[in-house]
């Protein structure tokens, strides 16, 4: 009797182990699918990954600091403040923050 509540356990395990190796495939393809469904190359999702890993620091910092709040004319602080917002946002995405580098620059010189 023991010997067959330890097979049948042993068995639950394998089929439960089974089942969640199952799901996390599934979650990669779906995942695979969405990112690729975006129009973008592998290529180029791993360039901007790499990137992100490498980099991102240094231009985030380099971006909020570039937006100081107190040396900003009061008329011009909304959109700094979404400026600021979509920083923060995209601040793991070095794609976006070269994008958001330009609006930066811009919003600066007309500052």
């Amino acid at each position: 009797m023991k010997q067959k509540l330890q097979n049948k356990l042993s068995q639950l395990k394998v089929i439960s182990v089974l089942i969640k190796f199952l799901k996390q495939k599934d979650r990669k393809s779906k995942l695979r699918k969405r990112v690729l469904s975006q129009g973008e190359s592998y290529s180029e999702i791993a360039r901007n990954m790499i990137l992100s890993i490498k980099d991102n620091g240094d231009l985030y910092k380099n971006l909020i600091s570039k937006i100081e709040l107190n040396t900003i004319p009061t008329e011009k602080l909304l959109i700094a403040k979404l400026l600021l917002e979509k920083i923060n946002q995209y601040k793991r995405d070095y794609k976006k923050l070269k994008n958001l580098q330009v609006q930066v620059d811009a919003f600066l010189d007309n500052a």
